[in-house]
């Protein structure tokens, strides 16, 4: 059983922006609360989604293109600068000028 009182209610998921609310649970201790997940817009480079584009996306675009790692919750889709539907060398290339401030 819950105590009575009111709860802090956080979902995260990687590639998703954080969701957070207050519950107060009904008698009995259940709680029943729809959460909207929304997309993290991520910028174009920024391979891990965490904000900023540094090395850390330019080895995980190198990764890609050696064929490491295809598209996971650890590489975001939207961080293809060029469109063409693959995370490679003109991704890493753009993020190192970026990371640079060549560009």
């Amino acid at each position: 059983m819950t105590a009575a009182g009111t709860y802090t209610l956080i979902a995260e998921a990687a590639g998703y922006e954080k969701f957070e609310t207050q519950v107060t649970p009904i008698r009995g201790g259940s709680i029943t609360q729809n959460i909207p997940m929304t997309l993290a817009t991520v910028a174009p480079g920024d391979m891990n989604g965490d904000g900023a584009i540094s090395l850390a996306d330019a080895v995980l675009a190198l990764q890609m293109e050696a064929g490491d790692l295809g598209f996971s919750l650890d590489v975001h889709k939207q961080a293809d600068v060029n469109r063409d539907g693959r995370i490679g060398v003109e991704e890493a290339l753009y993020v190192l000028q970026e990371a640079s401030g060549l560009r």
